[in-house]
């Protein structure tokens, strides 16, 4: 896993045994003779014999956010190794940082900035380079692989020429995509502002329901219907009574009864339906919006992803749930890597790396 140097200074350092902190990290040693970062300085006194430092070989792990080794015993004197190369780049900071880019035929390309390199092994994958050359093109930072290296030193960096063409052409990329980018950023926000103004729709459609239920109109026909029912029950329930005196039969007595009740039974239904239609007219409007402002999100959703299909990730690294390490820094977004973030719960930090 390649990975860049600046963003660890300052992480702490702590120790898997006692989960204890035992420094943090000031600057990696970087060996150009061999292209190869060898340790990491931990605590700078200011003399060489003094320096203290942990060997790439003795890391259990590099996060985002510490680096894990086995225990304190780890953390030691650069002048006690053997290997006295460790020891003279911990004390000069040969760190790359500052060195001109200059080509064979003499062109400046820029200025290190940064240096790639993998993770276990410690051999320098990358520089970034930034200013020079590329302020004629674009204010932005390119990478040079370690195969077109020639010689490192402390104030210049010796590339092949094709490095220029290389750079040149990561430039053009990226102004393009910077348009691109522009493009779709635009995209995005009309159809975020569009999810928005149906989202306040619907909340308005929602209270104006609501006021036309509860409205002082609505409730007095409510009203109304139920003393007119009430009153129809209360003159029929008279009418039984005084036909019920007048009629000795009981046939015809248990036959007025039951017309009286199937009377009474169709004015509430009457009342029922008029409430229940009102109500159904609401719920089906609420539906309608809310379905819409679910197809409006879903497609921003989905042009954000479209945005990013094929881009490189910057971060370095992306965790998804559980803090698996779905994609790190060089990555390219595929469709598959979308599905992969979408199962992890991490789209939207995958989007966001780019």
């Amino acid at each position: 896993m390649s990975i860049k140097a600046n963003p660890l200074t300052d992480l702490p350092v702590i120790t898997l045994k006692s989960a204890k902190k035992i420094g943090n990290i000031k600057y990696v040693v970087y060996n150009s003779q061999n292209n190869q970062v060898t340790a990491f300085v931990v605590d700078e006194k200011g003399w060489f014999s003094d320096a203290k430092i942990i060997l790439i070989a003795d890391i259990n792990s590099i996060g985002k956010d510490a680096i894990l080794v086995e225990d304190e015993s780890k953390i030691i004197s650069a002048n006690n190794k053997v290997d006295l190369s460790i020891a003279l780049t911990a004390n000069d900071n040969n760190f790359l940082d500052a060195s001109d880019v200059i080509t064979q035929d003499g062109t400046k390309l820029g200025t290190v900035t940064d240096i790639y390199f993998d993770a276990i092994s410690g051999k320098l994958d990358a520089i970034e380079v930034s200013g020079g050359f590329l302020k004629d093109l674009f204010s932005g930072v390119t990478k040079i692989p370690i195969n077109e290296i020639i010689t490192v030193g402390k104030e210049y960096l010796i590339v092949q020429n094709i490095a220029e063409a290389d750079i040149e052409h990561q430039v053009q990329e990226q102004g393009v995509n910077k348009v691109i980018q522009g493009i779709q950023t635009t995209t995005v926000n009309v159809a975020t502002q569009v999810s928005q103004k149906a989202q306040e729709a619907s909340e308005r459609l929602k209270i104006k329901a609501n006021e036309v239920i509860y409205s002082d109109t609505v409730q007095d026909m409510v009203s109304k219907t139920q003393e007119i029912a009430s009153d129809i029950k209360d003159k029929a329930t008279d009418t039984f009574t005084k036909t019920k005196a007048s009629i000795d039969s009981g046939q015809a007595e248990a036959d007025l009864k039951e017309g009286l009740e199937s009377f009474k039974g169709k004015i509430a239904d009457v009342s029922t339906a008029a409430k229940d239609k009102a109500v159904e007219v609401v719920a089906t409007s609420t539906e309608k919006v809310q379905t819409t402002i679910d197809q409006a999100q879903e497609k921003a959703m989905q042009d954000k992803v479209n945005s990013v299909l094929g881009k490189e990730i910057a971060d370095p690294l992306v965790y998804g749930k559980d803090d698996i390490i779905i994609a790190m820094s060089g990555d390219i977004i595929t469709p598959r890597l979308i599905e992969i973030a979408r199962e992890n719960d991490a789209l939207d930090k995958l989007i966001r790396s780019v």
